[in-house]
C-alpha cells in the first residue's frame, strides 16, 4: 500500500494532464556514458533507457525515467585491499536499474536552447541473485538541440548521487578471503557520480513545440518582473511519520514548517525542516531525529476552491549518534529518501489556507532483524497538516489567462459572424439592385424598339452588357457564402464594412474601366453605322429575338430560384435537402451565365453580320462611282472639240470648281 502511494500521483497526474490545454506529450530514448565514483565498487560503462514525460507549456516540463545496465561489472581496484592483485580479482556481472522522477526547465524555447534537470528515484543492483537498493538523486545541465517542430536531440552533464557499501556487497566470498577484508571495517559511503548523456526526444502530441502558449506568455511575465510576480509562502505545520516495521526508526510527531514560492497558481517548490518530538507526542521536548528536503508541487485543477496538489521531491533523515531507534543498542543511519504523494488546500481567504498531505518516504537501509544484511528499500508514510500564508502579490492564473483567451475569441468570433450576416445581405441588396436595373433595362429596349429608336437600343443594350458583368461577379461572392457557410470562410468572409466597400468598388471599377474600353470603338462605328442607314430591319428584330429569349431565360431562373428558396425554407432541418437545393442554385446559376455567354456570342456575331454588311455597303458604293465615272467619261468622249474664248474658258473653270 504505502509503495502504491509512491505509484499513484505519477499516474493521476498522467491522467488528469490529458484534460489540462497546453500540455505536451514527450517519449525520449535515452544512452548516457558514466564514470563511477572509486567507492561505488563498478566499472565505468553505458545505461541505456528512456523517458516518458509531458510538459506545461514551453518551459517546464516532468518525466518519468527508467535506466538499465548491459554487462556491467564490478570495479574494486581503487579499495587499496592488501594483496589485491589484477589477476586474482574476480569481476562480477551485475544488473543496475534505475526508476524515478525528473524536473526539466528549459531556459529558452530557441533552436538552440539550455536546459536544467532535477530527479530523484530507487536505484536496484542484482548480483548473484541479491538485490541491494539504494536512493539516489541527481542533477545536470544540457543543451537542446531543435531538429524539427516535434523531434529535438538533448546533450547533458549529470552528476547522480547514492549511498553504498561496495565492500561487502560487490566483493566475492573467495576475494574477501584472498585480500582480508573485515565486514566490520567497511559501511555504505556516499559516492558522486559523473555521466553524459544523449538523448532523442520526440513529441507525440499535444501543443507544438517552438510556439509561445498563453500559460507560457503568464510564466514569462511574471519571471520577467523578478521577484515581483512570485508569491512567497509559508506554511508552519504538524506532521507525523509511519516508519517502516522493519526500519530503525521510531513513529514519531514532527514540529517544523514549508517555506517556498509559487511561480504562478499552478506550480511552486517548497524547502523543508521538521524536528522530531519525544514519545511519539505533540510536546516541546524535541527528539535527536529531524528531516529536511525540497519539493516540487503542481496543482491539478485551475487554482480555485479547493485545490489537490501534487508533490515529489526528496529529502535527508538525520540521526544523530545518540538517537534510540526502535531496538535498544542500534543506532538508526542517517540517510537520503525520495517522496511523492498528494496535497489539498483550502482557501479560508485570499492569502490564507488550510492545507495538509500525505507523502511516501522512500529509503534504502538495513533491515532492523539483519542489521549486518543487504540494504533494501523501505516506505515510510509522512502525514501533515498546518496553515499556508500568501505573502506578497498573488500571480496570474495561467488556466485564467486560458479562459481569457477563450472569452475574447469567442466574442471575436460572434462580432464577426455578425458582420458576416450584414456583408451577406449587403450582397443580397446588391443583387436585387441589378435585377431591379436590368428588368428596367429591357424594358427600356423593348420601348426603343417598338419607336425604331435604334441608337438608343444600341446604347441600352451595351448600358445592358455592362450591369449583367458587373452582377456575375456579385453572384460569385454570394455564390462563396451559400458554399461555405457562416464558419471558416476564408479571407472574403473576414472583411470590415470599410474592406468589404473597397473590394465592391474594385469590382465595380475593373468592370466599368474593362467594358469601356472594349466598348468605346465599337459604340461609336456603330453610331456611325447607324447615321450611315447601314442598320436593317432584319438585325433590328435579331436584337429583339435575342433579348426575348434572355428575358425568358431570367424568368425562368427566377422561378427556379424562388422554388429552391421555399424548399430550403421548408427543409432547414434538413441538411441534406439544404445541400440538395444549394447544389439546384449552383447548376441554375451555372446556366443562366451560360445563356448569358451564349447571347454575348451572338450579339458578337451580330456585330460581324453588321460590320460584313458595312463592308457591302462600302463596296457598292465604290462600284456605284466608278460606273459613274465611266459614263462621264464616255460622254467627253462623244462631244465635239470647241473653239472657246477666253472668258468661256474662265467661266468653265469656275464652275468646275464649284463642282
Amino acid at each position: 500500500m504505502k509503495r502504491l502511494l509512491l505509484v499513484f500521483p505519477f499516474l493521476l497526474f498522467q491522467t488528469l494532464s490529458a484534460q489540462v490545454e497546453d500540455i505536451s506529450f514527450t517519449l525520449t530514448p535515452t544512452a548516457e556514458y558514466v564514470w563511477w565514483d572509486d567507492q561505488s565498487g563498478l566499472a565505468n560503462d553505458f545505461l541505456y533507457g528512456g523517458k516518458v514525460g509531458f510538459g506545461f507549456g514551453e518551459y517546464l516540463e516532468l518525466s518519468g525515467i527508467f535506466q538499465t545496465s548491459n554487462n556491467l561489472e564490478t570495479d574494486l581496484s581503487s579499495f587499496g585491499f592488501s594483496n589485491f592483485s589484477n589477476n586474482t580479482f574476480e569481476a562480477q556481472n551485475l544488473t543496475l536499474t534505475r526508476y524515478g522522477g525528473e524536473l526539466k526547465i528549459n531556459f529558452s524555447n530557441g533552436v538552440f536552447s539550455p536546459y536544467m534537470t532535477l530527479g530523484t528515484g530507487i536505484q536496484n543492483i542484482e548480483l548473484n541473485n541479491t538485490n541491494f537498493e539504494q536512493i539516489y538523486a541527481g542533477a545536470g545541465l544540457g543543451l537542446r538541440l531543435a531538429l524539427s517542430d516535434r523531434i529535438n536531440l538533448l546533450f547533458e552533464g549529470r552528476t547522480t548521487g547514492f549511498n553504498i557499501d561496495a565492500a561487502n556487497n560487490l566483493l566475492s566470498d573467495a576475494n574477501q578471503n584472498d585480500y582480508d577484508v573485515n565486514p566490520t571495517n567497511y559501511s555504505k559511503e556516499e559516492t558522486l557520480n559523473l555521466g553524459a548523456s544523449a538523448a532523442l526526444q520526440i513529441y507525440l502530441g499535444g501543443r507544438k513545440p517552438g510556439e509561445l502558449s498563453e500559460l507560457d506568455k503568464a510564466y514569462l511575465k511574471k519571471y520577467s518582473g523578478g521577484f515581483q510576480g512570485w508569491s512567497w509562502v509559508f506554511e508552519p505545520s504538524l506532521a507525523y511519520v509511519d516508519f517502516d516495521s522493519n526500519s530503525f526508526y521510531r513513529e514519531a510527531w514532527m514540529a517544523g514548517g514549508y517555506f517556498g514560492v509559487d511561480f504562478t497558481d499552478f506550480v511552486g517548490v517548497r524547502a523543508y525542516y521538521f524536528q522530531a518530538l519525544e514519545d511519539e507526542k505533540i510536546t516541546a521536548d524535541l527528539d535527536r531525529l529531524s528531516t529536511y528536503g525540497l519539493e516540487f508541487r503542481a496543482k491539478l485543477n485551475d487554482g480555485r476552491g479547493v485545490n489537490p496538489y501534487l508533490i515529489l521531491g526528496g529529502g535527508y533523515l538525520t540521526a544523530q549518534s545518540d538517537y534510540v531507534g526502535r531496538v535498544g543498542g542500534l543506532g538508526a543511519q542517517s540517510t537520503g529518501f525520495a517522496n511523492a504523494g498528494l496535497g489539498l488546500d483550502i482557501p479560508l481567504g485570499r492569502n490564507f489556507l488550510i492545507t495538509g498531505g500525505a507523502r511516501a518516504m522512500a529509503t534504502s537501509t538495513a533491515e532492523v532483524s539483519n542489521p549486518t544484511g543487504p540494504d533494501v528499500l523501505q516506505t515510510h508514510v509522512m502525514y501533515n497538516f498546518g496553515v499556508k500564508i500568501q505573502i506578497g502579490k498573488k500571480p496570474d492564473n495561467p488556466e485564467e489567462v486560458s479562459e481569457k483567451q477563450t472569452t475574447e475569441l469567442d466574442t471575436l468570433d460572434k462580432e464577426m459572424t455578425d458582420e458576416d450576416e450584414k456583408n451577406y445581405q449587403r450582397i443580397r441588396t446588391l443583387i436585387k439592385e441589378y435585377q431591379e436595373e436590368l428588368n428596367e433595362l429591357n424594358q427600356e429596349i423593348e420601348k426603343a424598339y417598338e419607336q425604331n429608336n435604334t441608337e438608343k437600343a444600341i446604347d441600352l443594350l451595351e448600358e445592358k452588357k455592362r450591369v449583367s458583368k458587373e452582377l456575375r461577379e456579385v453572384e460569385k461572392l454570394e455564390r462563396m457564402y451559400n458554399k461555405k457557410g457562416f464558419e471558416n470562410q476564408g479571407e472574403y468572409l473576414k472583411m470590415t464594412p470599410e474592406e468589404f466597400e473597397k473590394l465592391i468598388d474594385r469590382i465595380l471599377k475593373g468592370i466599368d474601366q474593362k467594358y469601356n474600353e472594349e466598348t468605346t470603338q465599337q459604340v461609336k462605328k456603330t453610331n456611325n453605322n447607324v447615321e450611315n442607314g447601314a442598320l436593317t430591319k432584319q438585325i433590328l428584330e435579331l436584337r429583339k429575338e435575342i433579348e426575348k429569349q434572355n428575358q425568358i431565360a431570367k424568368e425562368e431562373n427566377a422561378k427556379k430560384q424562388d422554388e429552391v428558396s421555399e424548399a430550403k425554407s421548408k427543409e432547414t432541418d434538413s441538411s441534406n435537402a439544404n445541400e440538395k437545393a444549394e447544389k439546384e442554385l449552383e447548376l441554375i446559376l451555372e446556366k443562366n451565365n451560360k445563356q448569358q455567354e451564349e447571347m454575348d456570342q451572338r450579339m458578337k456575331e451580330l456585330d460581324q453580320r453588321i460590320e460584313t454588311f458595312n463592308k457591302k455597303l462600302e463596296e457598292q458604293q465604290k462600284a456605284r462611282d466608278k460606273e459613274a465615272a465611266d459614263k462621264e467619261a464616255q460622254k467627253d468622249e462623244k462631244e465635239p472639240v470647241k473653239e472657246k474664248s477666253t472668258e468661256e474658258e474662265n467661266k468653265t473653270d469656275s464652275e468646275n470648281k464649284e463642282n
